[in-house]
């Protein structure tokens, strides 16, 4: 691509160099070992000097870690809490199923702690699932790319084609195409005629409806690039949800049921964000819920001893 993107794109480019330069100078100076760091980094640091890597390439890593944070699963969370807090009966329905999956007890100070084993949400809580599932339907906004493995004919007939005469294309061996989700998410044949309108329980399907959606449901991608943190992703959306839907009030200044904005429907995005012009109206007070005061929120992972 070089050097295209140096004369398109010259403003975050050069922003791009700037954060490359500070990053490898604070790696080079061993920062990375401060008290104050994260032991997420810390670990992920150790693990590539394990591995034999250059620290500038460390330091290049983070760059890209940077991104990788903000991309989807932030923006997917930012969406769930809308969704799920502009809806006062999804609310309830929601904290009755997450009731039976909680585990509550006091720890060594006497601090009442409540527990979610994520590897319970996909068996115990369906309505949850089926949300944040929706969710990424309504919101996913990533490309898929394939290799045409062969010469293919695809055939089309336009809506409202008098004479019946479909349209055929041939995608050629070795062609690169790509296809956004919103083709299969917003499919009428697939989701039915409602398929603009959040439905939080779209998903709890029966067996025939449910291999339709699978086909059509490719927000982490597929084949052999299926994106490899898909479960860490639904991990920390559904742990947080979990804890702020059971624990916590999510309100305008005003005190009414927040909005969900209109959506800015970017291809260059993996989850859409709002239009730029609503961004700066999104208030919300987070107030903790009357009986949930001074509760230490802990998740664990299938064996129940490991923190997640």
């Amino acid at each position: 691509m070089r050097p295209f993107p140096s004369l398109t794109a010259q403003k975050p480019i050069k922003g791009r160099v700037a954060l490359q330069k500070a990053l490898r100078a604070y790696f080079r100076a061993g920062h990375d070992q401060d008290s104050d760091v994260s032991l997420v980094i810390k670990d992920r640091v150790a693990i590539n000097k394990k591995w034999g890597l250059p620290i500038d390439d460390i330091a290049d890593h983070e760059l890209g870690m940077l991104f990788v944070s903000i991309t989807n699963a932030i923006p997917t969370l930012f969406w769930m809490i809308v969704y799920v807090f502009h809806d006062s009966q999804l609310v309830a329905d929601l904290q009755n199923e997450l009731l039976g999956c909680l585990e509550e007890r006091r720890d060594s100070n006497g601090q009442r702690e409540c527990i979610f084993s994520v590897a319970k949400f996909s068996a115990e809580c369906p309505l949850l699932v089926s949300t944040y599932q929706e969710v990424m339907r309504m919101t996913n906004r990533q490309l898929g790319t394939r290799t045409v493995i062969e010469d293919t004919y695809l055939s089309h007939s336009s809506v409202g084609d008098a004479a019946g005469t479909p349209t055929t294309y041939l995608l050629k061996k070795g062609v690169h195409i790509q296809m956004p989700t919103m083709i299969t998410a917003y499919a009428p044949a697939t989701w039915g005629e409602d398929v603009l309108d959040f439905d939080p329980r779209r998903f709890i399907a029966t067996r025939e409806k449910e291999r339709l959606q699978n086909r059509a449901f490719n927000p982490f991608g597929g084949g052999k690039h299926l994106c490899p943190g898909r479960h860490f992703a639904y991990a920390e959306i559904l742990g947080a949800v979990a804890a702020l839907v059971l624990g916590f009030e999510i309100v305008t200044p005003e005190g009414g049921q927040v909005s969900v904005p209109p959506i800015n429907n970017s291809l260059v995005e993996a989850v859409g964000k709002p239009l730029p012009d609503v961004q700066q109206n999104l208030l919300a007070n987070i107030r903790r819920r009357p009986g949930w005061e001074g509760v230490k929120w802990r998740f664990v992972a299938g064996n129940g001893t490991t923190d997640t």
